[in-house]
């Protein structure tokens, strides 16, 4: 069955989901894809997350082109995809982790 024309998009939450840090969609910057029978793949590239240590989650859809009405959800009725960013054994990352920091912001000190 053809669905027509989409954008699709994701937000990013806390692993406890009480706050969204970022959504992202094609909408905005992107081009809606036409979803047709089968399989149809659409690739987001991300340059630099800067999410800290921890846990968070990701809520995705899929939303018609023009009415920006739902086709697909997942995690927003049901559960949402949990993912963890790994310390990678750093001063840096040890004290996010204790401070309960969610960004990792990468700065050059002058």
């Amino acid at each position: 069955r053809d669905l027509g024309m989409a954008h699709w998009g994701f937000s990013i939450w806390t692993g406890d989901q009480s706050a969204r840090l970022t959504t992202c969609s094609s909408r905005f910057g992107g081009r809606p894809h036409r979803i047709g029978e089968g399989e149809t793949r659409v690739v987001c590239h991300i340059a630099k997350l800067g999410l800290a240590p921890g846990r968070y989650v990701i809520r995705a859809g899929l939303y018609d082109a023009d009415t920006s009405w739902p086709i697909a959800r997942v995690g927003w009725e049901d559960a949402a995809i949990p993912f963890q960013v790994l310390p990678k054994g750093t001063e840096k990352d040890n004290r996010h982790l204790v401070d309960g920091d969610v960004m990792d912001v990468e700065v050059d000190w002058q």
